[in-house]
């Protein structure tokens, strides 16, 4: 009973702590933009991802598993699972989310009464990442596309980034750093105008770093990204001097548009006989074996042939000499030629052999993974901490030409994540949620629930072409105030 009630003290001050610091200023009057004085604040609230990244609130800077996860932590690039054991690994991703098919969202988190609502979302995402033993690289794109309703038109509005990176495990896989390049862009049209409101192009950088112990069911992973951030990019007055216009169409525009800094930490911990983290090390490569006991093979039986022919010598041992180098070679000319065929042959046994003795240790591999354990209760929570942007008002703010104040202090969200497997090697069911941060005064934070599932339907071989996997279907939710 104390430790229960020590339990909801702490609880009861963590929440007022994080309620008293992300408890937005009081409403201030909503004044018109009058002069290109302000900056774009491009944070975006709702988790976009993979099915298993939102499903899971979001927390995955510390798990940092397969290409989807870059966008969290770069050094997911040479990040490996438990299953990849080759020398040489892939990973690729193709995604499409349409959170605004079902209703239309408060995307930006601005309140029912204070901004505007985004229809038609899109996001698209592709990426590919190579890891060659311990080195990984990659690359990965995203693309926003959504429409935002104003008084008598739509804004069309397309938000893309690209991220190049690689990484590297340090002490098998124990310590994993990554280092990657941003850049990001944003272009918002309107019928009315022949020019884009804005056009923006930035690039930055992040580093990423995932500590995960062998010996422990514990994933320790950190992430700061760099501001990114550009001039906007304005037309110019054609009937005068040929200066900027601070105005296109009836709109205000930006000085600045910023994508703010970012600073993730983030705590995994897995519960059950299955392990978290395992190291890695190169699997044998038969070749060199096999390939030095053929040709050991081959001077064997041509010294043999030597000393033959050096029989009448005092010390035919000591003229041929011993393998691999001989002193003298086989003479015999019809010998030799018999010996080159046989040789050929021999060199198709040994590919073969070497084609056969892979297969067996990539097996054996396959049948190690198999036979973990497969029950776990994974748990993912991580803090982020959100970089101011001076003078900045929101997307929507802009759009409706409000001095809405969005982002001028910094910020920070909390997620929390969980997966298990009731139906061993079938069923995945997950669960998590997140705090949105408030960055415009006045609204609140908003809480979101998120829950998904994957079930695995069979296993195809294509044709045995490519090791087995996985044909899974599987989906998941995001809910929230005003998001669906």
């Amino acid at each position: 009973m104390v430790t229960r009630r020590k339990s909801a003290i702490v609880g009861t001050v963590v929440l007022v702590l994080y309620s008293v610091l992300s408890c937005p200023s009081a409403v201030r009057a909503q004044e018109s933009l009058e002069a290109s004085d302000f900056n774009i604040d491009l944070f975006t609230g709702p988790i976009l991802g993979s099915n298993r990244i939102i499903a899971m609130g979001g927390a995955f800077t510390a798990l940092a598993s397969g290409i989807d996860a870059v966008n969290w932590n770069p050094a997911a690039y040479a990040m490996r699972s438990l299953w990849t054991r080759d020398w040489f690994e892939w990973d690729a991703t193709v995604g499409l989310l349409i959170p605004g098919a079902f209703s239309a969202n408060d995307f930006f988190n601005n309140g029912a009464k204070s901004g505007i609502g985004v229809d038609d979302f899109i996001f698209f995402d592709t990426g590919l990442k190579l890891q060659f033993a311990n080195l990984g690289a990659g690359g990965m794109y995203s693309l926003r596309n959504y429409s935002i309703p104003l008084t008598d038109q739509t804004a069309d509005v397309n938000h893309y980034t690209a991220q190049f990176g690689a990484a590297w495990a340090f002490f098998g896989g124990d310590l994993t750093v990554g280092l990657a390049l941003i850049a990001s862009g944003m272009q918002i049209t309107i019928p009315t105008a022949e020019e884009a409101l804005v056009a923006f192009d930035g690039i930055g950088g992040e580093v990423g770093a995932v500590f995960r112990p062998a010996a422990l069911p514990l994933r320790i992973g950190l992430a700061v990204r760099t501001p990114v951030y550009a001039k906007q990019a304005v037309p110019e007055d054609e009937t005068g001097e040929g200066e900027p216009l601070d105005q296109v169409a009836g709109f205000v525009l930006p000085m600045e548009v910023r994508l703010p800094w970012e600073a993730r930490l983030g705590m995994a911990w897995q519960f059950g006989r299955r392990p978290l983290n395992q190291r890695w090390y190169a699997p044998e490569d038969p070749t060199h074996r096999l390939v030095r006991a053929l040709k050991r093979k081959w001077c064997e039986r041509e010294r043999r042939q030597a000393l033959q022919e050096n029989k009448d010598q005092p010390d035919p041992a000591a003229a041929v000499g011993q393998c691999p180098r001989l002193r003298r070679r086989v003479r015999d000319r019809s010998w030799r030629r018999a010996e080159a065929e046989r040789r050929d042959g021999e060199e198709d046994q040994l590919e073969d052999e070497i084609d056969r003795q892979r297969e067996g240790i990539r097996k054996n591999a396959r049948r190690h993974y198999e036979a973990l354990p497969r029950y776990y209760w994974l748990v993912s929570i991580e803090g982020v901490i959100i970089g101011d942007v001076p003078a900045g008002i929101g997307l929507d703010a802009f759009l409706d030409q409000e001095r809405r104040i969005s982002g001028n202090t910094i910020s920070g969200a909390l997620h929390l994540g969980s997966e298990v497997e009731p139906w061993p090697n079938r069923l995945k069911i997950r669960l998590g949620g997140y705090v949105e941060p408030s960055r415009q005064r006045g609204v609140n934070p908003r809480v979101h629930g998120t829950a998904g599932l994957d079930f695995r339907l069979f296993t195809w071989d294509l044709f045995g072409w490519v090791d087995p996997f996985s044909i899974r279907a599987g989906g998941m939710v995001d809910v929230a105030a005003r998001y669906f």
